[in-house]
């Protein structure tokens, strides 16, 4: 088996008690895999009856625990560690609870590693780099690997044009605006071609131009992102979605777009907004989102081997960039820019409501479609 790995996979190590958003509390339903509700089943004495009173079941195959009220796990106490962990060991945890962070998906030959901004330790980590993420690459001999079904042109065709995604967004000789539009019009030629079952090769050839990509990158670079088009489609997001997500999210976004809903003169609120938003789209951020990117584009990229839809991947990478900076505008009013600590809470949180609630960027993508802006053209604006 091949495994192909993000940087930063194997240094983690949950801070328990010390995290500022503990993954066991948030309204999170944590599943109990069967295998680990037959062994809570034979836990002897006062705690293994605590233990099964605090397991929900909504039919006999899927299990979970019970939440408090304030939508913490039972099983945590109150400096923020695990009843379970301390009274049977961390080899009793459930298998959600001893995997997260860690996310592992199978594309392929190959297994692919990372991890989940949605832990703040994560986001942390990741914001506290400065070098590009890398990869790294092992392999371990397997019988297994002879018995995959896969189509090996469509999959090394998929890895190859992965690879250079991710180079693309890590080129800093130019701005990340620029690397983004420079991706969006490789990926849509990529689509084109995909669908009039034309060869990949040439365009990827091209693209690994050095000469090409910097002609194209730097005439990328005079484009201007279209922030009115950014905030309108934000001001929906945050309509649909509901109250509860953004006072979860960030309660300063709620409180800024309650007053801009609410108020009689939008326009003066919606200068500074715009202002907002400019100043998180400058090159100060391009470091920040530009592992944003990656780590996004690492976790949802080959999905496209299966649906075959590389654009469609690459543009929710541009909507949940662009709910990213959208909730970060409250913390950028009068010109100020936001720190380090407060984007490391904000990509935590947002990874809670896009990585594991995916109606919630379907969401924004609806909101284009339904306005027949899904078009190569508005894309590039919004970067």
């Amino acid at each position: 088996m091949k495994y192909l790995s993000t940087d930063f996979y194997e240094s983690f190590q949950c801070i328990g008690g010390e995290c500022p958003f503990t993954c066991c509390a948030g309204n999170w339903t944590i599943p109990i895999d069967k295998e680990t509700k037959r062994e809570y089943d034979c836990v002897d004495g006062e705690f293994g009856q605590i233990l099964r009173e605090n397991i929900l079941s909504d039919d006999d195959s899927s299990f979970r625990f019970r939440l408090t009220e304030d939508g913490r796990c039972s099983f945590l106490t109150a400096e923020n560690l695990c009843k379970i962990y301390q009274e049977l060991g961390p080899e009793k945890l459930c298998y959600t609870c001893q995997i997260y962070p860690r996310i592992v998906f199978q594309c392929g030959d190959i297994l692919f590693r990372t991890l989940t901004l949605s832990c703040p330790e994560v986001s942390r980590m990741l914001l506290d780099k400065t070098e590009p993420i890398s990869f790294c690459f092992a392999e371990t001999p397997s019988n297994e690997d002879d018995k995959l079904s896969i189509d090996w042109d469509w999959f090394n065709t998929l890895v190859s044009c992965f690879v250079f995604s991710v180079k693309l967004i890590q080129n800093r000789n130019y701005t990340l605006s620029a690397r983004l539009r420079a991706l969006l019009i490789f990926t849509f030629t990529m689509q084109t071609l995909l669908e009039e079952n034309k060869d990949i090769a040439p365009l990827l050839e091209a693209f690994s131009n050095q000469d090409y990509l910097d002609e194209q990158l730097s005439s990328l670079e005079h484009l201007s992102s279209n922030v009115p088009a950014m905030f309108s489609a934000f001001l929906y997001f945050y309509q649909k979605t509901g109250a509860p997500i953004h006072h979860f999210i960030l309660p300063s976004s709620e409180n800024l777009m309650e007053e801009f809903i609410n108020s009689n003169d939008k326009e003066e609120l919606l200068t500074g907004i715009v202002e907002s938003f400019h100043l998180l789209l400058s090159t100060t951020y391009d470091t920040q989102y530009e592992h944003f990117c990656v780590s996004f584009l690492f976790r949802n990229y080959f999905e496209a081997y299966t649906n075959k839809k590389s654009f469609e991947e690459v543009s929710k990478l541009v909507y949940a960039l662009l709910i990213a900076r959208g909730y970060a505008v409250s913390l950028c009013s009068k010109g100020k820019g936001i720190s380090t600590e407060n984007q490391i809470s904000l990509f935590s949180r947002i990874s809670r409501i896009l990585e594991h609630g995916h109606k919630n960027l379907a969401i924004i993508q609806t909101y284009f479609e339904k306005n027949g802006q899904t078009d190569i053209s508005f894309l590039l604006a919004l970067v």
